[in-house]
């Protein structure tokens, strides 16, 4: 389908609505969708619908021998970051909750994710964040059978990228 974005109302009021529609559908929200349509066009709705592609709860277990397997050596560093962890990923924003027998940080704050196609990166530094967040990492991402599955592009520390990738992420909610 092609959609010309010009100076017709009808054709643009139309295109809005459609958009919308597939937004809710999909679970972006219509003030979301409606605001980037009618502000900046197909570009930015691209972006809101690619934030929520990945949207869900998703959980994952890290092992000591996963963190070890990955280049984490610091006792102290795998005995706070093992356990089972559960993902709360809506609309560009992610929250992480860790189960474990020792714990050791409290939750974290809200943090943000951008989606680009299969690219998606998060950002640990969020405000709020404890001091010496690891930088942002960028990963290609797939979502299949309830599973997402990532691959490293760049930056993260060896903690995060074996969160992230030493197992799938099964989709719960």
């Amino acid at each position: 389908m092609t959609m010309v974005w010009g100076t017709d109302t009808r054709a643009r009021q139309l295109a809005i609505g459609v958009i919308v529609v597939a937004a809710v559908t999909l679970g972006t929200g219509a003030a979301d969708a409606t605001r980037a349509a009618a502000t900046t066009g197909p570009r930015a709705i691209r972006t809101v619908a690619d934030r929520s592609a990945v949207n869900g709860t998703y959980r994952v277990t890290i092992s000591d021998a996963d963190l070890r397997a990955n280049g984490v050596t610091d006792p102290g560093a795998i005995r706070e970051n093992h356990g089972i962890f559960t993902w709360f990923l809506h609309d560009g924003s992610w929250r992480l909750h860790q189960r474990t027998s020792n714990p050791v940080n409290p939750p974290g704050p809200p943090a943000p994710y951008t989606v680009k196609g299969d690219r998606i990166t998060f950002v640990f530094a969020a405000p709020g964040a404890p001091p010496g967040a690891p930088p942002p990492l960028t990963m290609r991402w797939k979502l299949a059978s309830r599973e997402l599955h990532f691959t490293v592009i760049r930056g993260g520390d060896p903690i995060v990228r074996t969160l992230f990738t030493a197992h799938p992420w099964k989709k719960i909610g």
